[in-house]
């Protein structure tokens, strides 16, 4: 009989490999649902015509995207970051 993973194993692992694979990456997209919390962190989701990822661009890391404020909901952009999991 198999011992069955718990979520947060499960979720555990999936980081661990997707943060090992992809350490880095270019990915290039549409902009939605773009907002900005009261915290100073960005985020938004970055989709093509089959699928939508979730991001966030965090306050510490504003610095370095110039012209942040004048990026808005349809706007195709290229992002440069690393994947993670949050439970």
């Amino acid at each position: 009989l198999e011992v069955a993973l718990s979520v947060s194993e499960l979720v555990s692992i999936i980081k661990q490999q997707l943060e090992n694979e992809f350490s880095e990456l270019f990915l290039e997209g549409e902009i939605s649902n773009l907002t900005q919390s009261s915290t100073g962190h960005w985020y938004f989701n970055i989709s093509d015509l089959d699928a939508t990822i979730s991001c966030c661009l965090f306050r510490n890391q504003t610095f370095n995207v110039k012209d942040i404020h004048s990026i808005k909901n349809g706007d195709k952009i290229k992002i440069y970051g690393n994947i993670s999991v949050y439970a």
